[in-house]
């Protein structure tokens, strides 16, 4: 049983070049992006085991961030000129993601006829005079 191949024994110096090797393998002409989970299988271990190596391997860390980026970048460039025309709903997905251009909608909100949309309170058409305050005299 020690020879399970989801149970890598060591981490093995040579596997950022493999990373590298791998991701030369894949583009849009072979239909493949590069994933970490592939890179995964090819070692015989789970993404955590990579994760745990990368933490105290650089040159791994630095293979997988260029599998990340390389993905990343085929994703928005397939995605963008997918049929050889720019795809608008990816163009407006990466300025607002990307670049903080958000569509937004203006909405201006009037009453029946263009006019105000609250009515003129109705106390305001009551004059201010002071001088009938006094309540009716009693019979």
């Amino acid at each position: 049983m020690s020879n399970l191949p989801w149970r890598p024994s060591e981490y093995k110096p040579e596997y950022p070049q493999q990373i590298y090797d791998y991701i030369k393998t894949c583009g849009r002409e072979q239909t493949k992006l590069p994933k970490r989970c592939d890179i995964a299988l090819l070692f015989h271990c789970d993404e955590d085991t990579l994760n745990n190596w990368a933490e105290v391997h650089p040159d791994l860390f630095g293979a997988l961030t260029c599998v990340d980026l390389t993905q990343k970048g085929m994703l928005i460039d397939d995605s963008f000129y997918g049929g050889k025309e720019v795809n608008p709903r990816i163009a407006q997905f990466l300025l607002s993601a990307n670049h903080g251009m958000a569509e937004t909608t203006r909405e201006e909100h009037t009453g029946r006829d263009g006019k105000d949309l609250f009515p003129t309170p109705i106390l305001a058409n009551v004059p201010t005079d002071n001088s009938n305050t006094e309540a009716p005299a009693a019979e």
